[in-house]
């Protein structure tokens, strides 16, 4: 989710980010659109997850292009950015943060 919407953990949850924030009509959203893409990939790529959340938002809280669903119309063109793109580099550190420190990620062998 961080990745996606370019947001951290206490932009839902609060505290040690493992407590379920308030119950907002946002998240209701969120789940909404979690049960959508969902479907997506079960209806249309045999299950495979081919659309997630970030091929929509691709790292803002509100989508920048809007696919076609359920017989809805999509729309031309990009939507205009609410607020600021994360750049690569905040990306990867975000990313190497969540997987538990480039140190773990260095001590992870290949078990096959």
């Amino acid at each position: 989710m961080e990745i996606a919407l370019g947001v951290h953990c206490g932009y839902c949850h609060e505290g040690n980010n493992t407590q379920r924030a308030v119950e907002t009509p946002l998240k209701e959203t969120a789940r909404q659109m979690m049960r959508m893409v969902a479907d997506i990939n079960r209806t249309q790529f045999e299950g495979r997850e081919v659309v997630t959340c970030i091929t929509c938002h691709q790292g803002s809280t509100r989508p920048t292009s809007v696919l076609p669903y359920n017989g809805e119309e999509g729309m031309t063109g990009p939507l205009e950015a609410t607020g600021p793109v994360p750049t690569v580099k905040q990306l990867l550190t975000r990313y190497t943060g969540t997987l538990g420190g480039a140190e773990r990620i260095a001590n992870i062998r290949d078990v096959s």
